[in-house]
């Protein structure tokens, strides 16, 4: 009865979570963060935690939580002047205690209502990561396959978007506006719709590689002959794969693309070693050939021409860095505080620079410019818990379940390769997504 609730809960928050924007939106979060709340206390009420991660990582997810409510503990005013950055503030902190005769909440964080949003936004993500360690393995594979359904409607959505020439078509309302041509399903922003899309891909092809290297199921087709819902099965993950790929590729993200690439590449070489036989070569060849053949037709020239009409040291994000940098310098070791970014940005941004700036387009910088060195420990220990994922799959055999590991592995490593340059942890579906992907990667072996 638990486990499938929890089942049907991580399920709802899996599928609702794209559906608006990409969770982008207050409707969206207040949903996510309700159902987490509910997922959240089912998962403490019934289940026992401690051997399903590495102390490593119980430390770095303690600490990742901790952060939030360290910057909200209210600090007298006299520390608050001292700390760096904030000597430009102290001006207007003095005319607002005279004119209301009242004081602010002060604490570590500039704009401590932005960083209660931050803990609040974090409910889903614990909830779906702590989920995936308590279910079955039956049920998470069940899960990893309405991420595919998801992923493939949400690529069939782009490619609609594409022959529709006109963006925004399948926002449900939230915004009608029309823009110039935009391969993004449900999605505000192609970069992120495309990472959707390419952190599916190695489960598609996990999948695909799984079916045609079984041992088991290549001997049942040579004792019963090739049964239908083997090629019905097979067909179908290809199928997938083409989808998520000709979505991406029509997405016309720079990032998307390349990344794409990386994760069949990657992808490739990790499973193809362990998968035999004549025909798991053929039908390989051939799905890349399909794959090629059917970009190829569809017309890619207007896409390459991304890459090739404009120089990325002319991008404007070079200049967010390089002033980010300087803030992080001036806030440093403390930061802003999470989720203080953009209010902040705003107090420096030269007055030349127009543009409302939502996110710096780089989550590590961000991360360092809003809780300074906290931010750098972090995201080291992050990596060190990333690292052990991978260490401890040297001694599994290559069953079902590390075909699963192996491919939520690759499709981290992808995401954290894009957050170089842009913020897709601070679009909630993908990062939902990434949250259940990483509670599957580094899920210890159940005792």
């Amino acid at each position: 009865m638990t486990e499938n609730l929890k089942f049907y809960l991580t399920a709802i928050m899996l599928l609702f979570a794209p559906l608006i924007a990409g969770g982008k939106s207050l409707p969206s979060l207040l949903g996510l963060e309700l159902i987490g709340t509910l997922l959240l206390g089912i998962i403490t009420w019934q289940d026992t935690l401690g051997q399903r991660l590495s102390k490593l990582a119980w430390f770095t997810l303690f600490l990742g939580l901790s952060i939030p409510i360290l910057y909200l503990i209210p600090i007298p005013a006299t520390w608050w002047e001292v700390l760096p950055g904030r000597a430009k503030y102290v001006e207007g902190l003095n005319w607002y205690q005279y004119f209301t005769n009242t004081s602010p909440w002060l604490s570590l964080s500039l704009v401590p209502e932005k960083t209660v949003h931050a803990l609040l936004a974090l409910i889903p993500l614990l909830a779906i990561f702590l989920a995936t360690l308590t279910l079955s393995s039956k049920n998470i594979l069940k899960l990893t396959y309405l991420l595919i359904i998801l992923a493939v409607t949400e690529a069939i959505l782009g490619i609609l978007n594409y022959t529709a020439h006109t963006g925004f078509i399948f926002t449900f309302g939230l915004n009608n506006r029309e823009i110039s041509p935009s391969v993004s399903g449900t999605y505000i922003n192609r970069d992120h719709f495309s990472a959707l899309l390419y952190m599916t891909l190695p489960l598609t092809l996990g999948e695909f590689f799984y079916r045609v290297g079984n041992k088991a199921i290549r001997y049942n087709y040579k004792e019963k002959g090739i049964q239908t819902h083997d090629i019905l099965g097979l067909l179908l993950i290809i199928t997938a794969n083409i989808f998520l790929i000709i979505g991406a590729v029509l997405s016309g993200s720079r990032a998307g693309i390349f990344l794409i690439v990386l994760a069949i590449a990657v992808s490739s070489l990790l499973f193809a070693s362990h998968i035999g036989g004549k025909s798991s070569a053929s039908l390989t060849s051939s799905l890349i050939v399909a794959i090629l053949g059917i970009s190829l037709s569809i017309g890619v020239i207007p896409i390459l021409n991304r890459f090739i009409g404009q120089d990325p040291l002319e991008d404007a994000r070079w200049e967010f860095y390089q002033l980010t940098w300087t803030a992080i310098k001036q806030f440093f070791p403390l930061g802003t505080g999470p989720s203080t970014f953009q209010e902040v940005y705003r107090t420096l941004q030269p007055y030349d620079q127009i543009d409302f700036l939502n996110h710096v387009h780089n989550d590590y910088l961000e991360l360092v410019f809003e809780i300074g060195l906290l931010g750098v420990v972090f995201t080291l220990l992050f990596f060190l818990v990333y690292i052990q994922g991978w260490l401890n799959l040297r001694t599994t055999a290559w069953d079902k379940t590390r075909f699963l590991k192996v491919a939520s592995g690759i499709s981290i490593g992808l995401l954290l390769i894009h957050t170089l340059v842009d913020f897709n942890f601070h679009v909630p579906a993908n990062a939902l997504i990434f949250s259940m992907l990483l509670g599957i990667f580094i899920k210890r072996k159940e005792p």
